[in-house]
């Protein structure tokens, strides 16, 4: 076969291309009559008793009709998606893809002459989204939004319940692969259409997963009563479809919406159950997750040493599988090393939050991975450039940050004009430099209040309180 990495012929019997090392992975053969999937050998179908080497069924044969082909397609996607997932749960990207790619090869070969038949298109959409799916996790949104707008057009002008279903299914996708490009209106657009299509079937994974996208997308606006009320939508759907994985996640992302508002102790307690259920379930990507968001939580409780462990474990979990968890840890890492005042740590996972992200177009991560070199540089004592580096964040973070995040961003942008300003070598145009610290700490007071997050707003006070005092001398 040829290796689906490189395209170069190798034997049948290969395991892997003699000329890249990739794995091969044979498309699956399938029963003519019931979409079984057989052995390489098979002669007959162990389940209907189809003969298997008398060629494609004919268009007269009973056999081809409608219902018949609906049902062989559905089987044969199903078995090929499922596969795919599969793989990408497991951080096999490649191999995942090469299953989708087989799945295209044999739905085009076998059912190419149908392509006016909506389980074609829908069987189509669903391959379309798996590609895209890896694309999306590998980082590289823009061929992700690509595929995404091929399964789109695939379904376009079929109403049935199926399509329907699978429209809301690549409107989901859709709608988290904006997010990561930081196009937070589209993507809700894109949720809110999904769940308009699911309709009465909005109690399904895939409904589930519509609400929680929203849930993300509020929280990450900072209206967080909002994201709330989606999540526990999303949750209770879960439960009562006893979803665990899809419970799992959602417990972590509850987690993260607490994080936000100040309530530590209840974060931890959703990470804790999402990790435990991950464990039970042996998703090891949730479990990666997981890791680094109660690495957060300990770099929170000022627990530097116990962060590190457990980023440093997300991370070891997370390479060469699922690349977009990665960024994020380096960039965890960074800030807690800049809190436990260890900076030459900091700068060397700073670099590496770099790496990571170079090529991925992931504007959150961006923008946040900005703000730290600019907090780093106040505090190696490049106290210019850092507010050079925090003035040219600022308009990015307007832009696509909102809530939690972009309130800590002002928040650590006036402290450090504050400690520009307190150097007697920089301390011209005493006046204006205060008044802008002043300004920007008083919007992160206003966010902090509204969330109701006690430790930054304090945080918020003394700051304040020292422009006034200092105002006052």
């Amino acid at each position: 076969m040829d290796c689906p990495k490189c395209r170069h012929p190798n034997t049948d019997a290969a395991k892997f291309c003699e000329n890249c090392g990739a794995p091969l992975v044979r498309a699956p053969r399938f029963c003519f009559e019931c979409g079984l999937e057989l052995s390489d050998q098979a002669k007959f179908c162990p389940n209907c008793g189809r003969r298997q080497d008398a060629g494609e069924p004919s268009e007269s044969d009973a056999s081809d009709s409608q219902h018949h082909r609906r049902s062989q397609i559905e089987r044969t996607v199903r078995s090929f998606t499922e596969r795919g997932s599969s793989l990408l749960t497991q951080g096999l990207s490649e191999e995942a893809r090469a299953v989708f790619e087989s799945a295209l090869e044999v739905i085009n070969s076998r059912y190419g002459a149908h392509a006016d038949d909506p389980s074609v298109s829908v069987g189509h959409a669903r391959i379309y989204n798996g590609i895209a799916d890896v694309h999306s996790k590998l980082g590289d949104y823009d061929t992700a939004l690509e595929w995404l707008s091929k399964a789109l057009d695939s379904l376009d002008g079929i109403e049935d319940t199926q399509a329907r279903i699978e429209r809301a299914t690549v409107r989901q996708l859709t709608g988290w692969t904006l997010f990561r490009q930081g196009d937070m209106r589209n993507a809700a657009a894109f949720y809110c259409y999904g769940i308009i299509d699911l309709s009465e079937n909005v109690e399904t994974k895939t409904g589930a997963m519509l609400y929680q996208g929203l849930g993300i997308i509020f929280r990450e606006m900072g209206d967080y009563t909002q994201a709330r009320d989606y999540m526990e939508r999303c949750r209770q759907i879960r439960v009562k479809l006893t979803d665990d994985v899809g419970v799992a996640i959602v417990s972590n992302n509850l987690g993260n919406l607490y994080v936000f508002t100040g309530e530590l102790t209840v974060a931890e307690e959703h990470y804790t159950n999402s990790l435990r259920l991950s464990q039970q379930l042996n998703d090891l990507e949730g479990v990666a997750i997981c890791n680094a968001n109660l690495g957060y939580i300990q770099y929170e409780n000022g627990k530097y040493d116990l962060a590190e462990d457990y980023l440093l474990t997300a991370v070891r979990m997370a390479e060469g599988k699922w690349p977009w968890i990665i960024p994020t840890c380096y960039g965890y890492l960074t800030r807690n090393n800049v809190g436990a005042g260890r900076l030459s740590q900091a700068r060397a996972y700073l670099k590496k939050a770099d790496e990571a992200l170079a090529g991925k177009d992931d504007v959150p991560v961006q923008a946040t991975l900005m703000e730290l070199e600019a907090l780093l540089a106040f505090h190696e004592g490049d106290r210019r450039a850092s507010i050079h580096l925090f003035d040219e964040a600022c308009p990015i973070m307007t832009a696509h940050i909102k809530g939690f995040h972009s309130h800590v961003f002002l928040l650590n942008f006036g402290r450090c004009i504050l400690g520009y300003v307190a150097d007697p070598d920089e301390a011209s145009n005493l006046h204006l430099w205060r008044t802008k610290a002043s300004e920007l700490i008083g919007r992160a007071t206003d966010g902090f209040s509204r969330i109701g997050n006690r430790k930054y707003l304090l945080a918020c006070h003394q700051l304040l309180d020292e422009i006034n005092r200092a105002w006052t001398t």
